[in-house]
């Protein structure tokens, strides 16, 4: 690996955020700090001729019994969304604008399993006028859970809880609930095949 800090420098030049520096630095350089095995940090310095100034981070780890991300972005927005051409100059509902997602697995003992994550975005529009690859993403949920899980054979029991921190955003939200399942559970000697939720 090179010893310059710099990971990434892109140029850019649109109508809604007019001349953009985009760069993404090694943090752990940055900081003077060896990295981790298993962990990749970014720093992220951006700036937007339209739009100002947005700092972020993103953190990647992985362990043989847990991996997971945190990543986050603000900017002091003085610009417009262009969304699309019937959603033009959408003025934001603060200029503070930004994201914080965390996602994190860890695999227990006895066959148990914790998945935790949360998301959180100061409006519904800002994903998609920042960060549109992960706007578009279909397989990135955004929301805030607690699944703890434990599977053996062909039995499974979870305790699941969801809440909704986004105001604006349309989520269902899960007080705890707990789950059951078995399946195909032979009885009489295979003549019978059980399966109960």
């Amino acid at each position: 690996k090179s010893d310059i800090p710099i990971k990434r420098v892109q140029l850019s030049n649109d109508n809604s955020f007019g001349t953009g520096i985009e760069t993404e630095w090694y943090l752990a350089r940055i900081l003077g700090l060896k990295e981790p095995h298993g962990v990749d940090s970014t720093l992220m310095i951006d700036t937007f001729s339209k739009r100002g100034i947005g700092v972020g981070a993103a953190v990647e780890y992985e362990r043989p019994t847990y991996w997971g991300d945190v990543s986050g972005y603000i900017i002091n927005d003085r610009g417009e969304d262009d969304l699309s051409r019937k959603r033009k100059n959408i003025e934001p509902p603060d200029n503070m604008r930004g994201m914080f997602n965390f996602w994190h697995r860890h695999y227990l003992p006895e066959h148990w399993q914790l998945t935790l994550e949360s998301t959180y975005l100061s409006d519904e529009n800002f994903l998609e006028a920042f960060r549109r690859t992960d706007y578009l993403s279909k397989n990135k949920s955004r929301e805030t859970s607690v699944h703890l899980r434990w599977l053996k054979d062909n039995q499974a029991f979870a305790l699941l809880g969801r809440w909704r921190i986004n105001d604006w955003a349309d989520q269902l939200e899960d007080l705890p609930s707990a789950q059951y399942h078995l399946t195909g559970q032979s009885l009489l000697d295979d003549k019978l095949t059980l399966y109960s939720d």
